[in-house]
């Protein structure tokens, strides 16, 4: 009776005893076939005649209940079983029993005191796979007649993996029926669920979970009046592709655990929302503290509201950066009405709060960023996006060069509408908006200004910026391109950049940005073009090219008589992000002064090279009259000393002594030679240099003052004797052959001269044989003169005041 009454027509029961206090059946069966949806092994009715006379039983007794289901996409059922429609009357075992019921009350009449269920288990299936669940419940009925209310209390017990689950309940049926619920449940090994996470590819969960809840609910109509749930999880890490969440590591005062908490203090009250803290993997560990979410209903709208901390702190081991602890406040805003109308924002106000990015020589750090995201639907399938984020007082450090930023903003918007296209509905996207850094300083200089501009169109982007110079004006950088996903789900970008050609109104001052540099000055006509590429699908990923022009360039300091002019140069790098050039880049350059050197029509074929050094592939200066060409030499950061050779080809003999030794010299005949040269921490240094004149090609020199040959020599010595010989010869001189020898000790250039041949006038010289030499004759006489006579002179030079060295070799590291 029992069976037809619920509407189960498929019933099988085997009563084995029946007796005035006792009544056993079992098994029994409900459902159909073989292996029916619910039996029980046993089930025992306790009662006595007082309690039959009301209809009621004291115990009923069930021992071996199995229940088996199925999830699938229509939700759980039965197997096998299908369930009639129940009749609208309760079951009524006596009618005077029903009179004796609260007739107010909505729930059907429960015919009996109390129920044990013993040694049951759920069996549910889904996919192919079959999960036993073990459980036990007592239920016990309480009336109190003054007051009409009937009561019932129980406690059911599962067992999910051998992990025990409680859930105590009580009910109080009455004419707004109230129920009281609480759930305990300790330990949950994850790992033990592992055949159903394995469902999910490359999902890794294991940990502890322990389980908490305290409810009371309104059961007529179903409503929660009060919650406090709790879970915790322990010594957690979830992993799915690339996102890797795990506890946070303890620490003082800190839970090392997750605890997430559910919470509603009143029917009116809002629902709550906690989560202490929630950390992801590298880089930089990014973390999600202090969470709370708060959802108000009310009978038109839904308000949601919540605040919540993220911390960024840690390596990045790719780029070597290191993040010091960071943390950011969040605020989030939310209502929705009935029309289907919402808004929503979320901000994250600056603060007094500083981030900041080190790696070996680079440092960037900025004041807390100001970020604002707002989101409105005015009608279904209609949305709008706005966004605004602005970063302030940041700072680049690299190597002690300071790049500064006071404010770095982008604001833009995006339009969403719902379109239907091939029978689907899809969302069409209008997004715009703007980029702009208003101030950019280096080492306190003001370097100008960025802006930029992008709009969608269809599936790609369009943008468009610019950079325009402070310290040259003139100077502006174009950045145009395009950037999208592909079909294939990568994204693609490609850009071009173009500088115009640009010459500054007055010469830049360098050593704003090469301390090196000092006060020079340097102008030129300049230039650059370029093409830039990436391509998630590309093994490169990243890739572009970039040409930069310089023409009719001058530097100029003349503090430290240093100046070059009528530069030209054509710099290519053809495999960007990688800083090395294409071979064979050439400069050139009209006129080259430094100290009293004096350079005109220089070549030369370089390259930058990956390793960031300097290749002169090869070089050809034209000087005193002659050339000079150099060896192939490679400088690179790392050293600080060098050498090479100078090839010399009829180097005049009157301009190279000019510039060495600035002797005054006029005259025929040239030089030709090898000049070694070394560059030592920062010192310039000669070894062995070797000039000589041309074979069978004699010359002629003229000295108008020679007295640079005799400079701090006492006159009553017998070298300045020699010398003032010397001196008197090279007035007017035809030598068959010259050579000149260069070497240097300390600061100074050792200069040795060596002639053959003879003075074309007469010497105002006569030998004395006591004095076994020639001296001076004074007042007017014929003097002597001489058919070959041979000199050998060194001279000592300043090589800092020659070849202001100091600095070139500054300029050069």
């Amino acid at each position: 009776q029992l069976a037809q009454q619920l509407g189960y027509a498929d019933f099988d029961c085997r009563i084995d005893h029946m007796g005035l206090t006792e009544t056993s059946a079992g098994p029994l069966r409900f459902g159909p076939g073989p292996a029916p949806a619910l039996t029980i092994e046993r089930i025992q009715l306790l009662y006595n005649p007082a309690s039959i006379a009301k209809g009621e039983l004291d115990q009923i007794i069930l021992s071996g209940l199995s229940i088996k289901g199925v999830i699938d996409k229509d939700g759980i059922s039965l197997l096998g079983f299908e369930k009639k429609p129940a009749p609208a009357n309760t079951l009524d075992l006596d009618p005077a029993s029903k009179e004796n019921l609260p007739t107010h009350s909505q729930l059907p009449a429960l015919p009996f005191n109390t129920i044990i269920i013993r040694r049951s288990f759920l069996l549910v299936k889904t996919d192919n796979q079959e999960f036993r669940i073990p459980f036990s419940c007592t239920i016990e009925k309480t009336t109190i007649p003054e007051s009409a209310i009937t009561r019932l209390a129980g406690n059911l017990q599962f067992n999910p993996r051998g992990t025990p689950v409680s859930l105590a309940f009580s009910v109080n049926l009455t004419e707004k029926p109230f129920a009281h619920l609480e759930l305990y449940g300790n330990r949950f090994q994850l790992l033990d669920f592992a055949d159903i996470w394995s469902r999910i590819p490359d999902l890794k969960l294991r940990g502890q979970v322990a389980l908490k809840a305290e409810a009371d609910l309104n059961l007529s109509p179903l409503k929660v009046e009060k919650l406090q749930a709790r879970i915790e999880w322990q010594q957690g890490e979830l992993a799915y592709n690339n996102l890797h969440i795990y506890n946070s590591r303890s620490a003082a005062g800190v839970s090392p655990n997750t605890i997430l908490t559910l919470s509603k203090n009143g029917i009116s009250a809002p629902w709550q929302l906690q989560l202490n803290r929630l950390a992801f993997a590298a880089p930089f560990s990014p973390a999600i503290t202090d969470l709370d979410i708060s959802l108000r209903q009310n009978p038109d709208r839904i308000d949601l509201q919540g605040h919540w901390t993220t911390e960024l702190t840690g390596y990045e081991p790719n780029s070597g950066l290191t993040l010091k602890p960071f943390a950011k406040k969040w605020a989030l805003t939310a209502d929705f009405d009935q029309q289907g109308s919402y808004k929503a924002s979320l901000s994250s106000p600056t603060d007094d709060q500083k981030w900041q990015l080190d790696s070996d020589t680079l440092s960037v750090s900025g004041q807390s960023p100001d970020i604002k995201i707002a989101l409105k639907g005015q009608k279904p399938g209609q949305r709008q996006l706005s966004w605004q984020f602005s970063l302030n007082q940041t700072v680049i450090n690299n190597s002690g060069n300071i790049l500064q930023c006071p404010t770095i903003k982008t604001v833009g918007q995006t339009e969403i509408k719902s379109a239907n296209k091939g029978g689907s509905t899809l969302p069409v996207t209008k997004t715009k908006g703007n980029f702009t850094c208003q101030k950019l300083t280096l080492n306190q200089t003001d370097l100008g200004r960025i802006e930029a501009s992008f709009q969608q169109q269809g599936e790609k982007f369009r943008f468009k910026g610019s950079y325009a110079s402070k310290i040259i004006k003139e100077l502006k950088l174009i950045v145009e391109g395009e950037c999208g996903i592909k079909q294939t789900g990568g994204f693609q970008a490609g850009a071009s950049l173009t500088i115009p050609a640009c010459k500054p109104a007055r010469p830049v001052i360098l050593g704003k940005f090469l301390p090196a540099a000092g006060k020079g000055t340097f102008d030129g006509i300049f230039s650059a073009t370029g093409k830039l590429a990436y391509d998630t699908d590309d093994s490169s990923k990243f890739h572009g090219e970039v040409t930069i022009n310089l023409n009719d360039a001058n530097f100029n300091d003349p503090e430290k008589n240093i100046s070059c002019s009528n530069i030209n140069c054509r710099l290519n790098f053809p495999e960007l992000p990688s800083m090395f050039s294409a071979p064979d880049q050439k400069l050139t350059f009209a006129q080259l002064k430094a100290g009293n050197i004096n350079c005109q029509n220089g070549t030369f074929s370089f390259q930058l090279e990956r390793n960031q050094s300097l290749f002169i592939e090869k070089g050809r200066i034209g000087w005193c009259g002659g050339n000079v060409e150099t060896q192939a030499l490679r400088l690179s950061p790392n050293i600080d000393h060098y050498q090479s050779t100078l090839y010399c080809d009829r180097l005049k003999l009157t301009e190279l002594l000019k510039q060495l030794g600035q002797i005054e010299a006029q005259g025929q005949g040239s030089v030709n030679g090898r000049i070694p040269i070394k560059l030592n921490r920062g010192k310039i240094t000669f070894t062995d240099g070797f000039l000589y004149s041309t074979p069978n090609q004699p010359g002629n020199i003229k000295i108008k003052s020679g007295t640079a040959l005799t400079a701090g020599i006492p006159t009553d010595s017998p070298q300045f004797a020699q010398l003032d010989l010397a001196r008197e010869a090279l007035k007017d001189y035809q030598y068959k052959w010259a050579k000149l020898k260069l070497n240097s000790q300390a600061d100074e250039l050792i200069l040795n001269l060596q002639f053959d041949g003879k003075p074309n006038l007469a010497l105002p010289f006569v030998y004395k044989k006591e004095l076994g030499g020639f001296a001076r004759i004074t007042g007017e006489g014929p003097g002597s003169h001489f058919q070959g006579i041979r000199l050998d002179i060194n001279l000592r030079l300043p090589l800092n005041h020659i070849l202001q060295y100091k600095d070139l070799s500054n300029l050069v590291n």
